[in-house]
């Protein structure tokens, strides 16, 4: 060792003996943060009592997996001060903290004590997907866990027969049909339909769909109720034994509008083709659209009779489908009647 390095450390030494030098003349020295200081956490994973890795296996892409329990362990002979936990890495947005159940961030763990960190992985795409678990404390350091998963292909498929939802009138209930294949050369059991959508619902009285034979199929059976007019989409979640599979299927709701008029004029949409009456017609409706009330030569249209535009004599009456059927009516006079 130098000269130079020598005389830095005497020095070093010395400067912390007499700044610790008591009232009685005693000298203490001051074993500095390294001594102080607890040591970091470590991660227990199942029996893994040190582990360094965290794996969620295969899962297939945008489908969540099965929620992950990590435990942090205080080793050090001190409590530690208040835990910190975090997610950082390349594939961050594939992993989650559940903080319902991690009681870990914020916590003081006495010596021997443990807690919680719950995870979860949702690959955004096929391969392997890694990020890092951090729990740090000020006193300790950072102790870090890999966290990996690999985003795989479902092996299960749906698909809406004849396709879709279909178009339902709104207070009545209509039936879909989804068919589930597998690519599995050996039989998947314990199948079950989760659906998440507003008025959809599984059938059980058109599912038949408990296990599958191998390269088999089976059919999921759906109620489907709009309570309005419009666009119904609904998410089928389908879970075996060893797959999962997800797909979003649409329809619309659609209310019933009556139109109808007197002699000497017709009713027609804009946009064109979803009604046009030359006598009483009816039509099932979607989305807002305009009726025109279209006078014969030498007519005028005296008076919307019923509808929204009732008692005016504007030429395009505006509709909006909602939540009930809708009659509109249109009378004509000869043009300058009173």
């Amino acid at each position: 060792m130098s000269t130079n390095l020598d005389r830095h450390t005497i020095t070093m030494v010395a400067a912390a003996a007499l700044a610790a030098v008591g009232c009685g003349g005693g000298v203490s020295v001051d074993p500095g943060p390294d001594a102080r200081a607890g040591a970091p956490v470590s991660f227990r994973v199942g029996n893994d009592t040190a582990a360094t890795a965290a794996d969620f296996g295969s899962v297939v892409v945008d489908v969540d997996s099965a929620p992950m329990t990590i435990t942090v362990a205080n080793d050090a002979a001190v409590a530690t001060s208040p835990l910190r936990v975090v997610v950082v890495g390349s594939s961050l947005t594939d992993f989650s903290l559940d903080f319902t159940g991690t009681d870990c961030d914020g916590a003081v763990l006495a010596p021997g004590a443990t807690c919680s960190v719950r995870l979860g992985f949702r690959p955004s795409q096929l391969g392997l997907r890694t990020t890092t678990l951090e729990v740090w404390h000020e006193d300790g350091g950072t102790a870090t866990l890999e966290l990996r998963g690999g985003g795989a292909t479902s092996k299960l498929e749906l698909k809406a027969e004849p396709l879709g939802l279909g178009l339902v009138e709104v207070g009545t209930v209509g039936a879909a049909r989804i068919t589930v294949y597998t690519r599995y050369n050996q039989p998947v059991a314990g199948i079950k339909a989760i659906v998440n959508g507003a008025g959809v619902t599984v059938d059980p009285s058109t599912t038949t769909c408990t296990t599958l034979a191998a390269y088999g199929t089976c059919e999921i059976g759906l109620r489907v109720a709009p309570s309005v007019a419009g666009l119904i989409e609904a998410e089928v979640t389908v879970r075996g034994d060893v797959d999962v599979a997800r797909a979003t299927f649409t329809g619309a709701g659609a209310i019933r509008l009556t139109a109808g008029k007197s002699e000497h004029g017709a009713i027609e949409s804009v946009p064109a083709g979803v009604i046009a009456c030359g006598t009483t017609c009816t039509a099932l409706v979607t989305a807002p659209l305009e009726l025109v009330a279209r006078a014969d030569s030498g007519h005028e249209l005296s008076a919307w009779s019923d509808g929204p535009c009732k008692g005016t004599k504007v030429e395009r009456c505006s509709v909006e489908p909602g939540r009930s059927s809708i009659a509109v009516a249109a009378d004509f006079a000869a043009s300058g009647s009173p």
